[in-house]
Parts: structure tokens; sequence; C-alpha cells
């Protein structure tokens, strides 16, 4: 096997998008309600990711919409990353 982990443009478009107003991790709790996006990345073979939509409280967001992505680092020692998108 010959794994390799190649880096990839993070942007593509929405797939799908939900917003929600449950807290499901500590990284995400005082953002409510917030925009949870699938995007599928043209440059990773259509592959999709989950992430956080940036600045998604009253967004217009529609499926197909260009977006790009990047990670924001743990707030807490022993957190997660997040992965954020931003409505291009």
């Amino acid at each position: 096997f010959d794994l390799r982990w190649p880096a990839v443009e993070p942007a593509g478009t929405v797939y799908s998008w939900t917003r929600t107003w449950q807290p499901f991790s500590p990284e995400l709790s005082g953002h409510l309600p917030f925009t949870v996006v699938l995007a599928e990345l043209p440059a990773a073979g259509g592959r999709r990711l989950l992430g956080v939509l940036h600045h998604g409280d009253g967004a217009d967001v529609r499926v197909g919409q260009a977006v790009t992505g990047e990670i924001d680092p743990p707030g807490t020692p022993g957190g997660w990353p997040v992965l954020r998108w931003r409505l291009a």
C-alpha cells in the first residue's frame, strides 16, 4: 500500500448545509446558532469535507455556492482544530 496525504486547495462548492443550535463540542460552544457546511472539493477528486461556516449566523447559504476553507487551531490545550468555510 502506498498511502499519501497530498495537499489540496481548500476550495469547492456547498454540497449540503444545516443550521444548528446544539454545541456538539467545546470548540463550538459560544457560537450558537452556527451553520455546518458539507463542501465538495474538485482538487480532491470530489471528496467532501464537513466544516463550520465562518460568520454563518444569518448567511444566505445555497447549494452550489463557492467556498474556501481554513483551519482554526485548537482554542484550548487538548482541543480540536475546526475547519471553517468562507463563502467566496
